[in-house]
């Protein structure tokens, strides 16, 4: 099974815009896929290149259906920045450089559990982990952000031992 989520995000550009060109567009794309394997995909629709340094995280935020039994779980939520700067998402402590030609994309591929996750809850966040210290079993939707935008929300699941997995009709993590 094969969950796949796109957005449109709009980013700054490293240089001053040119009058009447403002924020360029980047369109993004997340999937996840049995085994924790995630690939991120980022296009540049502009007919300019993409410069930018911004905050990219994927974010587990856990499902409304919880409240009932934490009624304050919508406000905590589990983040891993990342680091675009290469071939591959990698775990990150700072903004990534996101460097895009015009009229292209660029793809990254990962694992969930080799990222840094952090507990955030309003706006205190935890020292970084591997995510089965971090995130506790249960259903959670995933989302990418990129500086203050964030992607459609994929539904998923984080079982015990903190393999993650496309949320099926299976209520039980």
């Amino acid at each position: 099974m094969l969950i796949v989520l796109t957005a449109a995000v709009a980013l700054g550009a490293a240089a001053p815009a040119p009058p009447g060109r403002g924020i360029q567009r980047l369109i993004t794309k997340v999937s996840v896929e049995q085994g924790e394997e995630f690939s991120l995909r980022a296009e540049n629709p502009a007919p300019s290149p993409l410069s930018s340094t911004a905050a990219v995280e994927l974010v587990l935020t856990p499902d409304p259906r919880n409240e009932e039994r934490e009624p304050y779980a919508p406000s905590l939520s589990y983040h891993a920045p990342l680091d675009l700067s290469g071939d591959s998402a990698a775990p990150a402590k700072n903004g990534t450089l996101l460097e895009i030609e015009a009229l292209s994309s660029r793809a990254w591929t990962g694992r969930l559990s080799n990222l840094s996750w952090h507990q955030k809850e309003a706006t205190v966040r935890s020292g970084a982990h591997p995510l089965p210290q971090v995130v506790p079993a249960g259903r959670y939707k995933l989302s990418f952000w990129i500086g203050g935008w964030r992607s459609n929300q994929v539904d998923v699941v984080v079982r015990r031992g903190g393999k993650v997995t496309p949320a099926g009709d299976d209520l039980n993590p």
